[in-house]
């Protein structure tokens, strides 16, 4: 019987290992970056969600959209990085160009960042910014926040 105690017990400490090793994806984590000029007025901003895998080295970015204000011109970027190290390439998209026209919101297609590195990937580094007035914000989004900034 003691036996069958122990074996007990055993596997149920492997489990409660496996179970807090293994984890779950993150949940999402929504960001919403905004570019104001001095004046306050709003830009540009972009916005989203960010869901991480268990292994940490895939991200996928869900629902991002970018407003760009009428006559403003404004571009927008992802990094995934650990540290100061970029661990993953660039995604940009290319410049929404509003300049003579009215303003408008682009949504754009979700895509994932991935990486081989070991550790995955910490944040994501999103940037936003007015080209003609060459105003830039960049927020970092961290795998445990559920939202950023």
């Amino acid at each position: 019987m003691r036996i069958f105690t122990r074996l007990g017990v055993a596997l149920l400490a492997m489990a409660a290992l496996v179970t807090t090793t293994a984890g779950t994806a993150s949940a999402a984590t929504g960001y919403a970056v905004n570019v104001n000029h001095s004046s306050g007025t709003l830009a540009t901003s972009g916005n989203g969600n960010l869901t991480w895998s268990t292994s940490r080295r895939t991200v996928s970015v869900t629902t991002p959209s970018i407003y760009v204000r009428a006559g403003e011109w404004a571009d927008m970027t992802w990094t995934g990085r650990q540290g100061n190290k970029a661990v993953t390439g660039m995604a940009w998209i290319p410049a929404v160009d509003q300049r003579g026209k009215g303003a408008a919101t682009v949504q754009i297609d979700p895509f994932s960042l991935t990486t081989t590195t070991p550790g995955g990937i910490e944040f994501v580094r999103i940037t936003v910014r007015d080209i003609d007035h060459q105003i830039v914000r960049t927020v970092d989004c961290y795998y445990n926040d559920t939202s950023c900034p």
